[in-house]
């Protein structure tokens, strides 16, 4: 659903999240995760524009690792994860069979808003974790309910 563009060689598109998954969502390790996604991407809930800085690059807080060079401008970061979120929305509406793999029960929970993370919050800029965001260990019984 979200091809490798042309100026990214085939040996480099696993590092910037290309042909690894259907979208390039990165990473989701929990059902909480996927839940927020699925919302943004069906329109259920407003995309969350959190945009982390570091060296005047610019980095999507929700997917960091899909690409570790960074974007020039907060700007930039938003386009790319609409046409993120067109993708998932699409691969939605159009898929036939979904398999989503627990991996991981941890996540680090915002303490300004309600949404989990991958990893600490403003990891990039430095800012102990602690006056954040909160480490969330889900059970069995959580990943189900949510």
């Amino acid at each position: 659903m979200e091809p490798r563009p042309d100026f990214i060689k085939p040996e480099q598109a696993k590092k910037f999240g290309y042909e690894v998954y259907s979208c390039r969502y990165g990473n989701i390790y929990t059902t909480r995760q996927l839940l927020q996604l699925v919302k943004e991407a069906l329109q259920a809930r407003s995309p969350q524009k959190i945009v982390w800085e570091k060296n005047n690059r610019y980095f999507d807080a929700l997917r960091p690792s899909v690409d570790p060079a960074g974007y020039e401008s907060e700007d930039l970061v938003h386009k790319v994860r609409s046409k993120h979120l067109q993708a998932v929305r699409e691969m939605l509406e159009n898929l036939d069979v979904f398999v989503f793999t627990l991996g991981l029960t941890e996540a680090w929970l915002s303490k300004r808003m309600i949404l989990l993370f991958l990893q600490p919050l403003e990891p990039l800029q430095g800012i102990i974790m602690r006056k954040s965001s909160t480490l969330k260990i889900s059970g069995i019984m959580i990943s189900i309910m949510i």
